[in-house]
């Protein structure tokens, strides 16, 4: 069973000194640390990000930054537009975020600002915000990345036991691409 935590952040956005060369962001925002959907070559789970006292929490415990909307809003208005890649370190659109809404609200805010997004998601929850990244795209620039790592019904449950099927992922492009 899944634990979530509300927490209060500092701060939301991680500004990298290079753009990152795979996903082009200049800042990473994480609405959510740890992640419910389980994958087993997550590096989130490695020594690099590890953010819970054991890597078997990072799933069961899920820590919602339930200020990031308002923290986002402020870091905003210091900065000028560019890449914010929506997740880096864990999904935006795990179960919580149906509950949360933190995903559509900081979208919101980058939207207003006019900052490019770059989402990195699992889940065809994306789709609930296509109006948003539709705005965002005609404003200034979006993209949205859906991994897809096997579809061997026999290795998913041991890779991504969790999360969305390969099959719901590719419909959900094929409708983000319309």
């Amino acid at each position: 069973m899944t634990k979530f935590i509300e927490i209060e952040a500092k701060s939301i956005l991680q500004k990298y000194k290079f753009r990152d060369d795979w996903f082009w962001n200049r800042y990473g925002a994480n609405p959510y640390r740890g992640c419910q959907f389980a994958c087993n070559y997550c590096d989130a789970i490695t020594e690099k990000y590890l953010v819970h006292e054991s890597y078997k929490d990072f799933s069961r415990i899920i820590y919602v930054k339930k200020n990031a909307p308002k923290i986002l809003g402020k870091e905003v208005k210091k900065l000028k537009p560019d890449v914010v890649a929506m997740s880096g370190v864990t999904d935006p659109y795990q179960p919580a975020e149906k509950k949360y809404e933190l995903t559509r609200k900081m979208l919101e805010i980058l939207a207003e600002h006019r900052f490019p997004v770059h989402i990195i998601t699992k889940s065809d929850l994306v789709l609930r915000d296509a109006d948003l990244l539709r705005e965002i795209a005609k404003q200034t620039w979006c993209t949205v990345s859906l991994t897809i790592i096997t579809f061997n019904k026999e290795l998913l449950p041991y890779l991504e036991p969790f999360a969305p099927s390969p099959e719901r992922r590719l419909d959900a492009v094929d409708k983000l691409i319309k």
